[in-house]
């Protein structure tokens, strides 16, 4: 699975929207949907991402298919 879809899964499985995901981050619900369509990558933000969802780096950028270390 590519980043996109794995943080779109992570971020269904918290039942959280992607505003929601936005403001934690402190990001544009935009830049969200870009990340998530697979038109940008959020290089910057994808450890911020794995303490929210509590999964590895590793898993959202697709280089396993374990969410936990």
């Amino acid at each position: 699975m590519s980043l996109a879809d794995n943080m779109r899964g992570e971020r269904a499985r918290m039942k959280w929207t992607q505003k929601k995901l936005a403001d934690h981050l402190k990001v544009s619900e935009s830049t969200i949907r870009k990340w998530e369509s697979g038109k940008t990558v959020p290089c910057f933000k994808v450890a911020d991402m794995a303490l929210l969802f509590g999964c590895t780096t590793d898993y959202l950028l697709g280089l396993t298919d374990h969410p936990a270390a």
